[in-house]
């Protein structure tokens, strides 16, 4: 009374295998899915910052041309981040009568009310991230520039530099915004 036979023993030795191998395979798959997905959870995060420093880039400059009285003088060669901790008394709420325009006219409420509005935008949009505004980027051309850098970058080194390629791109975590402002006399 043979329970199996050898044929039938071989038959179910190899099912087990194939079965394995199938589970190792699959298990392949899923790390290497899951890297993928690990790989561009990073890059659209990294995107989103960019986005973010360009907007705050973008709004430092209108900012500076909204106040054209205190460029260079309240801008140029200035840091902003958004660990710093300004505090201005707005010329907006001393001077402004109910349902009135602004009383804002000196130069320097403005820049420093600029200052503290900055911060408390990168404060919500961008980790430890720093404004340098340079009054002068491409020599005596009259070209100024908004270098925004954010988490662990490095604060010492100039984002208006060019670059090499696209892997020393991902490896710095700033932006150079360019432009031209005039001083109003």
């Amino acid at each position: 009374m043979p329970a199996f036979s050898s044929g039938k023993g071989l038959t179910l030795g190899s099912t087990l295998v194939e079965v394995l191998v199938a589970l190792v395979v699959l298990g392949i798959g899923v790390i290497g899915f899951s890297a993928i997905q690990l790989q561009s959870a990073a890059v659209v995060n990294d995107a989103y910052y960019r986005t973010q420093a360009v907007a705050v880039a973008q709004d430092v400059i209108e900012r500076i041309r909204a106040n054209p009285r205190g460029w260079p003088s309240h801008y140029a060669s200035k840091e902003w981040q958004g660990s710093d901790t300004v505090v201005v008394k707005s010329c907006v709420a001393s001077t402004l009568p109910t349902g009135l325009a602004s009383g804002c006219d000196q130069v320097n409420d403005i820049a420093e009310f600029d200052h503290f509005e900055v911060s408390q935008q990168l404060r919500v949009s961008l980790p430890k991230a720093t404004v340098s505004i340079h009054g002068s980027c491409a020599g005596d051309g009259g070209v100024s520039c908004i270098d925004v850098t954010w988490g662990e970058a490095d604060t010492d080194v100039r984002c208006s530099v060019a670059w090499g390629g696209i892997d020393e791109v991902m490896d710095r975590r700033c932006v150079s915004v360019n432009f031209i402002a005039y001083r109003q006399q």
